[in-house]
């Protein structure tokens, strides 16, 4: 029976350089018996966070929504048709994979931090006979909880007051219970590894799976701060999903952009 690998980050703990890093070399893998997924939506992103939504309580990563603008409908029938989509679409990635090892990477999995999402998780990872197979990689919590930090305020403006949010970061944040995120995880998968951040993350995570990677390239890609163009563009990009899902995704225009995204995706 075949494996599915799922890093779930921690954020901050090299997970994009490592989703680089199978981008670009996912014939490398699969020709070792690894698949890696690639995403529905967001297709130039190399990251599986669009399973996360599965899993999530309500109200932890609401980003998502604004990046749905091609499926119709109010809000609400947008979400559940991407959910329907993004469901179906690791259903058919695993049933495809059943002669291989899957290794799934999305860092807003590590959010969970109840035995229901970790339970929701496990469901839709075992629907096509593999067994799971959980990849953590934790950091040393205050310097973890500073570059986290520092990563938030450089994508909100403000602070943001929800304390259910990913986006909360004041000192009472529950981002921090990551002993509640272990416990979730350990209590429900049989398979569980644990790695400690640093510079040979890459190939350990790899040596969990059990693929050699030495003379492979591996390049840590820094999630820099952003300028203060870009925090100031922000909001803008925000106001424009806006005005597109309101005036222009009813239209022509939007329905034509909706069936060229469907069937790229079918």
């Amino acid at each position: 029976m075949n494996t599915v690998y799922i890093h779930i980050g921690l954020h901050k703990t090299g997970t994009t350089s490592l989703q680089k890093f199978c981008k670009e070399n996912a014939q490398f893998l699969e020709n070792r018996g690894v698949k890696y997924y690639t995403p529905t939506f967001w297709r130039s992103h190399c990251n599986a966070n669009e399973v996360a939504a599965l899993i999530l309580r309500k109200g932890i990563w609401s980003g998502y929504t604004e990046s749905i603008s091609q499926l119709k409908g109010s809000e609400q029938q947008r979400e559940e048709e991407f959910l329907f989509i993004v469901q179906k679409h690791v259903h058919d990635f695993l049933r495809g994979s059943h002669n291989d090892n899957v290794f799934i990477s999305g860092e807003h999995m590590s959010l969970m931090r109840t035995r229901e999402e970790a339970r929701r998780l496990k469901e839709i990872l075992t629907q096509a006979g593999h067994v799971p197979h959980i990849i953590l990689v934790l950091r040393e919590l205050e310097d973890w909880w500073k570059s986290y930090c520092n990563q938030i305020r450089q994508k909100e403006r403000s602070c943001c007051k929800d304390y259910n949010s990913m986006a909360y970061i004041e000192d009472s944040s529950w981002l921090k219970d990551i002993d509640a995120l272990i416990e979730c995880i350990k209590s429900t998968f049989d398979n569980v590894t644990v790695l400690e951040y640093g510079d040979n993350i890459i190939p350990e995570i790899f040596a969990t799976v059990g693929v050699e990677i030495d003379g492979v390239g591996t390049q840590f890609f820094l999630n820099r701060r952003a300028s203060r163009a870009a925090i100031v563009i922000l909001p803008i990009r925000k106001k424009l999903a806006k005005f597109y899902n309101k005036y222009i995704s009813d239209s022509f225009i939007g329905r034509i952009k909706r069936k060229l995204i469907k069937k790229s995706i079918s």
